[in-house]
């Protein structure tokens, strides 16, 4: 089964290098698209914490995906874990999930840290 997904906007900002640690303190813009989303999607947003943020590793090519078990980060002192338990982004469906601190809404802008 396949399942299209349409983008609801676009990160900007944050860090040109994905490294593995502190992203916690990373903050980024998510623009919505303005093609078929308006401000309107984001009233209200400004009233909450924290947003959970679906997204795609689109830098991340389909040969890179792995569908068994590997050391996490590389690293052989490891123990080998299957990929659905580890923070990877070398998923299956090159999907990942994050929950970070809401910083302010701005019109099509949901301004963020954590992502």
């Amino acid at each position: 089964m396949n399942i299209e997904l349409r983008a609801i906007g676009f990160v900007r900002g944050g860090r040109i290098k994905p490294t593995n640690d502190d992203w916690d303190s990373v903050t980024a813009a998510i623009e919505l698209d303005h093609n078929w989303l308006t401000h309107e999607a984001l009233l209200g947003l400004d009233g909450f914490s924290h947003a959970e943020v679906i997204y795609h590793f689109h830098q991340a090519g389909p040969e890179s995906i792995v569908t068994t078990a590997r050391h996490p980060r590389g690293n052989k002192d490891w123990p080998l874990t299957g990929i659905f338990a580890q923070r990877g982004h070398f998923r299956p469906n090159l999907l990942g999930i994050t929950t970070c601190r809401i910083l302010g809404v701005s019109g099509m802008t949901l301004n963020v840290q954590g992502l």
